[in-house]
């Protein structure tokens, strides 16, 4: 590696500033656990709560605000039930 390269990486970070109009989160504590977060549950137990719905991917990747409510994801919700069912029917029971 160019050492001209390590001193554009080190002068780029010395100049980096954080806008003044960026808004920090604030962090606080669990609902459930009391364990730090900055939302109103902490993520271990958002994957805990997916996992006991039977929802294993709640919790995982990104979601706009209020996801969950809107009919889109209720249809999708809708449409993975009847899917599992159907392979429960063609290829016997997939329950552990």
């Amino acid at each position: 590696m160019r050492p001209r390269a390590i001193l554009d990486i080190i002068r780029s970070g010395e100049n980096f500033r954080i806008s003044t109009t960026t808004r920090m989160p604030e962090q606080g504590t669990c609902e459930r656990c009391d364990y730090i977060s900055s939302q109103k549950l902490c993520k271990a137990c958002v994957l805990l709560d997916g996992l006991n719905r039977g929802s294993p991917k709640l919790g995982i990747g990104r979601t706009k605000a209020g996801a969950g409510t809107d009919g889109a994801s209720q249809q999708r919700a809708k449409r993975s039930e009847r899917n599992a069912s159907g392979l429960q029917g063609k290829h016997g029971n997939f329950d552990f």
